[in-house]
């Protein structure tokens, strides 16, 4: 019989012996056959009880008594547990009778109760079965012939994708319409909310390009929370995504053969038990890049591994009362005001359920494309540096909104990679983002900053916004006239309609929909380690009538921004004077390589430091090309050998030395929001003491080449041009390689060389010394005879 199940899996067990790992079929379960299901215990000669679970919905053991027919198992009749495996249900023997006779089997009680008995025990004790208890069950590897990247069972490649839908994901990110097409195709099934989906969307896209921005999506019962962040979700590459409902915290590490090397975890309404908190945390915490579950089962310590990116999504309507974990989570709400979006959302929900958009194939298709593009960009492994991210104040924001910021900054350029250029940078392709996926952003972070800064929810926020905005000074002094009113007044009734006018506990209840009780944890006494609105200072209160007998109201005002000013991120780029700063063009240079782990040494600096001294094309943020083109040509003229240390190799000295750079960008004023003409760069304003303005100190030099633009900047090396010239016509790189040959007398690079050629070519054009003449698409240049005649030759 037992060769019938060679191609099902056998339970095994893992011991340590010699420090090395040998697996061996459990004796307890010696006649168990295993498939990827589930597990098939025999009970007699062809029948067997099959045991799998439900991963759906809610946690639930399948019972399913089954006849072995020769070639498959026959399904008879199914029984469905909520309790696992080592948990007692006191109704399975008789549940599982009645299926059995609706089967036609035929069982006694006491040979079932020995029978479940049995199959119990040995499954617990020999450790086995994720899917049914919740402990570690582990197969032995095969070894292959040569190491394969590990993924999620079900991940496929852009490849395996119809060749239509391959060729039409291409046109769509060669046209540029990836994410717009995304935003749009979430519009099909789900209404309104669309800062909201361009967030999410991006937030779902960081998992594949950097620190996953961790997301809390809080919302009221019945808004639409959950059908945004599933309706988003639906255009990712399925095998990415993993709904997460109704699990205990540790299940989420035991069905880790679930997980490949990308993993958004959505936690649909989940329950925020203290044990889950935990598990989340540690999911959450990007600088672990192995996230570890500590457990005991059995009596026995248990550690269980998670490997790979994974990126957190929760959504529920109770308030988050756990400080800590708030703070890693990037803050999305779903606010829905005014009947006409409440009707909109019906509509949509009415749309849908006509067209049955859950299997409607046309959404599907349209869904298929949009999902092989992103894993077509996935399988690029897009490495992204946008310079403009350098230029934003960071101060007012905390170190996770700071991050949250620049990733989802890359994550936009992430969906235009195809229209973006890259640099290659050692062996890393980096893709530089553009002005405009920094403006997109940041025109969406402005509306959410306070938000982010103070992880409000929604109903914070309604409070928030009810609540009559007052200085201190302001509140009080209303609050002195109101008080004397009502002490001046004479009846109940005329007290009561001045009280009604305060903006009280139960008044604020009435208009914002808030449950006094839920609104005392906001406004006062929070749950947990969360703060309140008053804690956060976001909030001012007086008692009404603090020399009253019985217990007095206290009356509730938002703070005016002019007590407390709060500047949000101070993300304004108004013009192109920034990014022409010496400082400016220095630290993008700087920080690319710092990026890709280049260690710069004093020469690699000092070319570094030349070239954009020297550069002398304007950037313009509204032109890509022309901030991309001032990085590649400095990222393609760098010599990596003569430039930079092997990192295998530094010294601490090396590693001080770009440490110090560093110290010194920073500290200058390259950052200025607002920065003055002086900082605004150009290259006649280049620093003293490079390269070749030392070369004119030395004997020899002519140091009086003048012209009716004023002195000559590098004398020495517009002679040594001039005097290779005056023998014949040359280009740019032929006068290079001519003057690195016969006057480069203290071995400057080539690369340095072409550099101040260039420049100072530039400049004897300008003043006429140097005449150019374009033969077959080159570029060639000649001595005038004013030139000669300065050089003494005519």
């Amino acid at each position: 019989m037992r060769e019938e199940f060679d191609d099902l899996k056998v339970a095994i067990k893992k011991e340590i012996a010699d420090d090395q790992s040998i697996y061996k079929v459990t004796d307890e379960l010696i006649n168990y056959k295993f498939d990827e299901s589930g597990v098939y215990i025999p009970f007699n000669q062809d029948n067997y009880l099959k045991l799998s679970r439900n991963e759906s919905k809610k946690l639930e053991l399948i019972y399913i008594w089954t006849k072995y027919n020769g070639n498959s198992f026959q399904t008879l009749t199914i029984y469905r547990s909520d309790k696992l495996i080592n948990e007692e249900d006191k109704k399975l023997i008789t549940n599982l009778l009645k299926a059995s006779e609706s089967a036609g089997l035929e069982f006694n009680e006491d040979e079932l109760i020995s029978f479940v008995s049995n199959f119990k025990r040995s499954i617990i004790q020999a450790n086995c079965l994720s899917v049914l208890k919740e402990v570690d069950f582990e197969f032995p590897k095969k070894v292959e012939a040569e190491e394969v990247e590990e993924q999620s069972p079900d991940t496929i490649s852009f490849t395996d994708y119809d060749k239509v839908i391959q060729e039409e994901a291409i046109k769509m990110l060669e046209e540029d319409k990836l994410f717009d097409n995304t935003i749009d195709n979430i519009s099909w099934t789900h209404e309104g909310n669309k800062d909201a989906t361009n967030q999410l969307a991006l937030i779902l896209s960081s998992v594949f390009i950097d620190q996953p921005v961790h997301t809390e999506v809080n919302a009221d019962t019945g808004v639409g929370k959950t059908d945004i962040v599933i309706e988003t979700s639906e255009n990712y590459p399925p095998c990415y995504i993993n709904i997460v409902r109704n699990i205990s915290p540790r299940n989420v590490y035991y069905d880790r053969d679930s997980y490949g090397k990308y993993n958004i975890l959505i936690f649909d309404d989940v329950v925020l038990s203290e044990s889950m908190i935990e598990v989340i945390k540690e999911l959450a915490d990007n600088k672990k890049p192995v996230k570890e579950l500590r457990t005991v089962i059995d009596g026995k310590a248990r550690t269980f591994t998670l490997e790979g990116k994974f990126l957190i999504i929760l959504t529920y309507a109770k308030n988050n009362i756990d400080e800590e974990l708030l703070n890693r989570l990037y803050k999305l709400n779903i606010i829905v005001t005014g009947k006409d979006s409440k009707k909109n959302i019906k509509g949509k929900v009415k749309t849908n359920t006509i067209i049955d958009s859950e299997n409607n194939e046309i959404i599907k298709r349209s869904r298929l494309i949009i999902q092989s593009a992103i894993q077509y960009l996935v399988e690029m492994d897009i490495n992204v540096f946008n310079p403009f991210t350098l230029l934003f104040d960071p101060s007012e924001l905390n170190n996770r909104n700071i991050k949250g910021f620049i990733t989802l900054v890359k994550s936009k350029t992430f969906f235009h990679a195809l229209n973006r250029k890259s640099v290659k940078i050692g062996e890393k392709d980096i893709y530089i983002g553009s002005y405009e996926d920094y403006s997109f952003v940041n025109e969406l972070w402005k509306k959410t900053a306070k938000i982010q800064e103070f992880k409000l929810n929604d109903k914070h926020i309604r409070i928030l916004e009810y609540l009559p905005e007052k200085t201190h000074e302001e509140a009080h002094d209303q609050h002195k006239k109101a008080l004397t009113k009502y002490n001046d007044a004479e009846s109940k009734e005329e007290k009561n309609e001045i009280l009604e006018k305060e903006y009280t506990r139960s008044n604020i209840s009435k208009a914002t929909g808030i449950a006094s009780s839920t609104l005392r944890n906001y406004l006062d006494y929070p749950q947990g380690t969360a703060k309140s609105l008053e804690d956060m200072g976001l909030i001012g209160k007086i008692l009404f009538d603090k020399d009253s007998s019985s217990s007095s109201p206290w009356i509730y005002y938002k703070i005016k921004e002019g007590d407390k000013k709060r500047s949000c991120v101070g993300c304004e780029i108004k013009n192109s004077n920034q990014i022409n700063s010496l400082n400016f063009k220095q630290t993008v240079l700087y920080s690319l390589f710092m990026l890709c782990n280049i260690t710069l040494n004093e020469e690699g600096w000092a070319y570094l430091n030349f070239y954009c001294e020297n550069y002398s094309n304007e950037l313009d943020i509204n032109d890509y090309n022309s901030y991309y083109n001032f990085i590649n040509v400095a990222v393609s003229n760098f010599n990596y050998d003569k430039y930079s240390v092997n990192l295998d190799k530094a010294k601490y000295n090396d590693l001080s030395y770009v440490k110090d750079i560093g110290s010194e960008l920073k500290n200058s004023k390259i950052l200025n929001i607002n920065p003055t003409s002086s900082e605004f760069h150009t290259p006649t304003k280049a620093s003293k003491n490079t390269v070749f303005e030392k070369q004119s100190s030395k004997k020899g030099a002519n140091l009086d080449i003048t012209t009716n633009t004023g002195t000559m900047k590098n004398p020495e090396l517009a002679r040594n041009i001039g005097l290779c010239l005056i023998k014949g016509n040359l280009t740019a790189k032929q006068l290079t390689d001519e003057i690195h040959e016969n006057y480069n007398t203290d071995d400057t690079s080539i690369d340095f060389l072409s550099i101040a050629v260039g420049k100072c070519i530039n400049d004897l054009l300008n003043s006429q010394l140097v005449l150019e003449n374009k033969v077959d698409d080159e570029t060639y240049y000649r001595a005038s005879d004013d030139f000669k005649k300065l050089l003494g030759d005519g």
